[in-house]
């Protein structure tokens, strides 16, 4: 029935946003106990005209 659906959502699933400010490097790693992880590096550069 149309009006009796009922979802769990999905609970397996996840998402997050970072506001990252400065220059150099992060490195962001995500785990899972089955899958295991994976990491990134990811360059920030510094502003226009500083350096």
């Amino acid at each position: 029935m149309p009006w009796f659906q009922r979802s769990r959502g999905n609970s397996h699933q996840a998402r997050v946003c970072w506001v990252v400010m400065g220059e150099g490097e992060v490195t962001v790693r995500v785990g899972s106990p089955r899958l295991g992880e994976v990491h990134r590096t990811i360059p920030i550069p510094g502003a226009p005209g500083h350096g």
